[in-house]
């Protein structure tokens, strides 16, 4: 089920004061969703640490990880990926997971910056490309702490095959000694520009919208915490939707065993 989630967007290091994230976890992961792109480092760590109870970080267990459903993003929400006034937020529906696997925040960075994420995850793409939009080289290299790319995928949706263009990217945001009992912390974020394309376009069956963001770092070296938000407008035909409690759970589970593959891929 992945396969409609990939990618993360471009993030900046610094900037302009930003309202302090909410203590709860519906609020928090939009508070990243809609700031982590311009928030300065110190913001994002309070944020993190507010993350850090409310997604019950230091208890988590891989045997039950958490999952439900968050309140959907707003027209302001939406606008700082240009999509204001273009489609309506408010048809695309917000759930969450909070997840632990094993993993160094080093070894994911490399998994889910590389070019090639047809070759990691095979099963989830017909095609795939991917492009940086931004320096490699200086994010590699730790001189930039943002690095972003373009995507442009197919797959299938159940049998419908389709083609979508995303945008995605990673920051990195090392927190100041002591502040957390953690150390880096990884923020992706992606969003659907444009709905995607069906090779056989039928009007019961669309993928509209998709907006997602996570937040990794390691809550105990070589074990990753892991936090997942979307808010997503799909409709597969026969009437199913996202707004459907099956649709939506199957998504969630789907999620769940992509990090359960991503833990397979740290071990190589």
């Amino acid at each position: 089920m992945r396969t409609l989630l990939v990618t993360l967007s471009l993030f900046t290091a610094c900037g302009p004061t930003t309202v302090a994230a909410p203590d709860d976890l519906d609020g928090n992961l939009r508070w990243f969703w809609a700031n982590s792109k311009d928030a300065k480092d110190t913001d994002v760590v309070e944020a993190a640490l507010k993350l850090q109870v409310a997604g019950k970080a230091d208890t988590l267990t891989a045997q039950k990880p958490g999952r439900g459903f968050v309140t959907r993003l707003s027209g302001d929400e939406i606008a700082l990926v240009g999509l204001k006034d273009v489609v309506d937020p408010a048809k695309a529906r917000g759930f969450f997971i909070t997840n632990v696997f094993p993993c160094t925040l080093d070894k994911l960075e490399t998994i889910v910056s590389a070019l090639d994420q047809k070759a990691q995850y095979p099963e989830a793409y017909d095609a795939y490309t991917r492009s940086y939009t931004s320096d490699a080289m200086a994010y590699t290299s730790r001189t930039s702490p943002t690095l972003s790319w373009d995507v442009t995928l197919t797959a299938k949706l159940v049998t419908a095959p389709y083609t979508s263009n995303l945008k995605g990217g990673l920051r990195r945001v090392t927190p100041a000694n002591g502040k957390t009992t953690f150390g880096p912390l990884l923020i992706g974020r992606t969003w659907l520009p444009a709905p995607a394309t069906f090779k056989n376009p039928d009007p019961s069956t669309s993928f509209e919208q998709d907006y997602q963001i996570e937040i990794w770092w390691e809550r105990t070296p070589g074990e990753l915490f892991h936090a997942y938000g979307m808010w997503r407008d799909l409709r597969l035909g026969l009437g199913f939707t996202t707004e459907d409690n099956g649709v939506a759970n199957t998504l969630m589970d789907g999620l769940v065993d992509w990090d359960k593959k991503t833990a397979e891929l740290c071990k190589k």
